[in-house]
């Protein structure tokens, strides 16, 4: 259908005078909605007196990967409606940039404060970062929809085209391709163990608060800095005193009877009874429930250290339930702070083996990246587990190098998350894309790099986010990186409204 220029002139006309007399009232929409989706439900406690010493000891934590993504699309409605009141007020551009980063950044230190007191948030530095980021992007996207950028862009190009060779266009397709493996390496490095906290302690059948107690026996945890080999882990299973046998130094090597709490290897702090002292002895370890659990007297400051600068971990421990169907999940091993800080959890849900895991993507709770071995907990008898962690796989081996399990935490990330993070990888080369092929002139070419481009960066990720975390090939991965890449392109190139080219062309005339 075609629109007269004039008419689609005067509906962005009355838009934008729509916004300009909005304004005041958008940005106090926005303020609400970061307000509401910060701070709900608003359960304000008063813990510790609110003392500056309690304000800093708590405004240090770190978000995961998609707090931080979330956080900066919550502020970028605020930058832009900021931007258009702005925009009224004639200030300058380099004022207007000052102001809009400025005050996200004095809303995103008043709500995290104010978090501070929420015990159902928590605060994190690094989001006083990507809110002020998500105002910035605010700011640009006022501008872009203003002087629809990338549409002039790709209009003036498709004017000057003539002046581009081929040398020039199969250059800019590289750029583009490595564009596309620059933009792997965020994800590449979303499961190392960087944001684990040093000052947690390991306990042993429950957590520090006394809420998740699990009832069993242990009766060894030990761990390593590295993955153990299948020649190791062969060797752990196949000797009593393991230890000995093994080519990787252990940090941590707890040997649990009556009377023994402390770690061999002499790098750990000793284990303490939480509770009442227990009444149920066993030659083959310690039994723990409700009533009495085991706790590290300091923090496991070197374990933590140590697995955090590797990102690599083994676990080896020895376990036996005393009652199926445990809940929580109940706490077997847990290097945490509270039901809500934690490095990792070793538990039972139920029949089954629960695990998590803190990475840059899930939090301080180890949220969502939790994994179940199912059916483990069917008897009461003693099972010796191995499990280790190296470039995302987590590998759980149960009484024998052949009964093992794998899980990588790639794979287990929510729908919403992966399609969240292949956005952000996708549309901007989608973007890219529909300027590469607009360089070129014949339509043999534009065709073939268009099919091309939409084919091979996803399979450039792909490649690289397997090999680097050892997992599959996943087609569902490919075809929604193809799908998101395909439609930027075809929206910015192929099906820009009629009536905003026609403007587009008409700016870019009258300047030229």
């Amino acid at each position: 259908m075609h629109v007269h220029p004039s008419a689609s002139n005067s509906t962005i006309r009355s838009l934008r005078q729509f916004l300009v007399k909005s304004a005041p009232y958008i940005v106090i929409a926005s303020i609400l909605l970061v307000v509401i989706a910060t701070l709900f439900p608003f359960n304000f406690s008063r813990d510790e007196g609110g003392s500056l010493r309690y304000f800093f000891s708590n405004f240090k934590h770190s978000s995961h990967l998609g707090d931080k993504i979330k956080n900066i699309f919550l502020f970028i409605p605020f930058g832009f409606s900021l931007t258009c009141f702005l925009q009224v007020r004639k200030f300058s551009l380099l004022l207007k940039l000052v102001s809009v980063i400025f005050l996200s950044f004095i809303l995103s230190f008043v709500v995290e404060t104010l978090q501070i007191f929420l015990p159902s948030r928590e605060t994190s530095p690094a989001d006083l970062f990507t809110n002020s980021l998500g105002g910035f992007i605010g700011f640009l996207c006022f501008y872009i929809w203003k002087f629809k950028f990338v549409s002039y862009i790709l209009t003036l190009i498709e004017k000057n085209k003539n002046r581009f060779s081929f040398p020039i266009v199969a250059i800019a397709f590289l750029g583009y391709l490595a564009t596309s493996i620059l933009f792997t390496v965020p994800l590449q490095s979303a499961n190392n163990l960087s944001t684990w906290d040093l000052n947690y302690p390991l306990i042993l059948g429950n957590e520090r608060t006394g809420e998740r107690p699990w009832e069993g026996f242990i009766s060894e945890v030990a761990f390593a800095d590295k993955a153990f080999s299948s020649a190791e882990i062969e060797r752990v299973f196949a000797s009593q005193n393991w230890w000995n046998n093994v080519d990787t130094p252990l940090i941590g090597n707890y040997q649990l009877d009556r009377q023994n709490y402390s770690d061999r290897a002499g790098n750990l702090p000793d284990l303490s009874w939480r509770g009442q002292l227990p009444e149920i002895t066993d030659d083959r370890g310690v039994f723990l429930s409700d009533r009495h659990w085991l706790q590290t007297d300091t923090p496991v400051n070197r374990l933590n250290q140590r697995l955090q600068e590797t990102s690599k971990f083994t676990i080896i421990t020895t376990i036996a339930t005393a009652k199926f169907q445990q809940k929580g999940p109940a706490r077997i091993i847990s290097i945490s702070d509270s039901n809500g800080r934690r490095n990792f959890t070793l538990g039972q849900q139920g029949n089954n083996l629960n695990l998590r895991l803190r990475t840059p993507i899930n939090g301080v709770n180890a949220q969502y990246l939790d994994t179940n071995v199912h059916n483990l907990f069917t008897d009461k008898q003693f099972h010796k587990l191995v499990i280790t962690y190296a470039n995302s796989g987590l590998h759980v081996y149960v009484d024998n190098l052949q009964n093992r399990y794998n899980i990588n935490l790639l794979e287990v990330l929510p729908k919403e998350d992966r399609i969240l993070y292949y956005g952000l990888i996708f549309i901007p080369l989608g973007a890219l894309l529909a300027i590469v092929i607009t360089l070129a002139k014949q339509q043999f070419i534009r065709y073939t790099l268009f099919y091309a481009g939409i084919l091979l960066p996803t399979l450039i990720v792909e490649t690289i986010l397997a090999m680097s975390s050892g997992r599959s090939f996943e087609i569902a991965n490919i075809l929604l990186g193809m799908l998101m890449t395909a439609s930027t392109t075809l929206i910015l190139k192929l099906q820009i409204p009629f009536w905003l080219r026609n403007k587009v062309l008409n700016f870019a005339n009258h300047k030229t």
